[in-house]
């Protein structure tokens, strides 16, 4: 249950609590998350590869947290007669970066392409596979709050294909009011 919360609690703050946007070098937060993960890869004999990754303007640890969910979902959602074997791409796209995570993991049906990134939705009993249902919904939040899009791709047929954009800065967040919705539409007046 403590999970749970402290999953939600972090669901919860990305976009709305953030420390200040800067550089950051998406090949070294990786590194930092394969560090973190050194565990779960090495008993599963998994092996991680990856091509040359930009630098971006984001928030270092929502980086963070989005490396370790794709690469924990890689490493645990592993195919029983063979090691985890996860490779990661970057290329530039006008003014977004296109990433690929692939896996040689048990994949994820085409039907269920938009279901995976749906908080609480699983695709496994918990007695499969533990997790609490946020992670990619997690991630999804987390790419659209650095102005991208995350998607399953339909056609890997030999584990899961993930693949995002980020833009190479975010968009400029507004801060939200504190005024109630009624006020800002006009139609809310003060009791007296």
């Amino acid at each position: 249950m403590q999970v749970l919360i402290s999953d939600l609690l972090d669901f919860s703050r990305v976009g709305r609590v953030h420390h200040e946007l800067h550089r950051v070098d998406l090949s070294a937060v990786l590194r930092q998350t394969l560090s973190s993960l050194s565990l779960s890869i090495e008993e599963s004999g998994a092996s991680i590869t990856q091509e040359p990754l930009p630098s971006l303007v984001s928030d270092p640890t929502q980086m963070g947290m989005l490396w370790q969910n794709l690469i924990g979902n890689a490493v645990k959602f592993r195919h029983p007669g063979r090691p985890p074997a996860t490779h990661i791409s970057a290329a530039q796209d006008g003014d977004l970066w296109q990433f690929t995570v692939t896996d040689n993991g048990i994949g994820k049906g085409p039907e269920y392409a938009d279901k995976v990134f749906v908080i609480f939705q699983r695709l496994h009993t918990k007695d499969a596979y533990d997790g609490s249902g946020i992670g990619l919904a997690m991630c999804k939040k987390i790419v659209e709050f650095h102005g991208g899009t995350i998607s399953v791709d339909p056609d890997s047929t030999d584990g899961a294909r993930i693949t995002f954009t980020l833009a190479g800065e975010p968009p400029k967040v507004t801060e939200p009011s504190t005024m109630p919705e009624a006020t800002r539409a006009g139609t809310w007046f003060p009791e007296g």
